[in-house]
């Protein structure tokens, strides 16, 4: 697995990490726990360093299993999240200077670490990250040895812009080929020394090449009708249609999906899902590079939409 700068930290990670967000998690399918661990087991084999996890991922078991695989190993990068969560059996949002110091200490526990190598704002939004009390918080556990850096997974330039004025080491956005208007927060982040994490790179699955248009999923599926992904999903299914050229003996259109990914300038890891070791398998194997005209094709594709 080939290293890449981790921003302007010194560190160096694998250029694919593991994204934890279907463990434990109802929206995802209730993928067994067994699988999930054995898939980590497989992303530890194939050289994979970097995971990413968040608090609310599975009403906190993403946490627990990445602790019980991953707990006290050396020669690996946990990051995590927090300002989401789930109480009650409830979905809350809290960003205050007291839940950012405070949930930190359940991660630590359920992540089996006395220090987090990343702690993230999970999407808090421009109002949040403007608020210099929020960043107090994090240099509070940076200075009290709880994390070693902190970030924020953003959605607009503003909160780039706050990420870049306020000590971030890093942020996490939504980089695939199925929608371009992320990119120039890529860019932003990257010129100033930020680490960059690209997320979903499949689009939600989308461009993984199971989807076609009319196609049926759970109702608890957080991309089947009536709930709150279906609209984008079905889009990106649409688009991915017209991306099936990229597919072929030596590469599916989910390993296709990655090197796109890995091909923006500035990025620093790429954490596709995974619920089995088999999807691990498939997504390590995505290292490599598109073709020059693969690459100008789906820019005319991204034009049209």
């Amino acid at each position: 697995m080939r290293p890449r700068d981790f921003g302007d930290t010194g560190v160096k990670v694998s250029e694919i990490g593991f994204g934890g967000w279907s463990i434990g998690e109802p929206q995802w399918g209730n993928p067994p726990l067994e699988d999930s661990i054995t898939a980590i087991e497989a992303a530890l084999d194939a050289s994979v360093t970097f995971f990413d996890t968040a608090q609310e991922y599975g009403y906190g078991k993403s946490e627990e299993v990445f602790g019980d695989v991953l707990g006290g190993r050396e020669g690996v990068f946990v990051a995590t999240k927090t300002g989401k969560y789930w109480e009650g059996g409830k979905f809350r949002t809290d960003y205050s200077p007291q839940y950012i110091v405070a949930s930190a200490e359940g991660s630590l526990r359920r992540l089996k670490t006395d220090r987090i190598d990343l702690y993230q704002l999970h999407n808090p939004g421009p109002a949040v990250s403007a608020r210099p009390e929020t960043w107090e918080a994090l240099t509070k556990l940076q200075q009290q040895g709880k994390i070693r850096f902190y970030g924020s997974s953003v959605e607009t330039m503003a909160e780039v812009q706050a990420a870049i004025d306020n000590g971030c080491a890093a942020v996490q956005l939504m980089v695939h080929m199925a929608d371009v208007r992320k990119l120039p927060l890529l860019r932003a982040a990257a010129e100033a020394g930020l680490a960059v994490i690209g997320r979903t790179p499949m689009a939600w699955g989308a461009l993984s090449g199971k989807y076609k248009p009319g196609f049926t999923l759970p109702e608890g599926d957080f991309r089947s009708p009536g709930r709150w992904a279906h609209k984008t999903f079905s889009t990106y299914v649409e688009r991915a249609q017209q991306l099936r050229f990229l597919e072929g003996p030596k590469q599916t259109l989910g390993q296709a999906a990655i090197r796109y990914v890995l091909a923006q300038k500035g990025l620093s890891v790429v954490i596709p899902g995974a619920k089995n070791a088999e999807q691990v398998a498939q997504n390590v194997a995505a290292e490599g590079e598109l073709t020059e005209e693969q690459l100008a094709r789906i820019a005319e594709l991204q034009a049209q939409w």
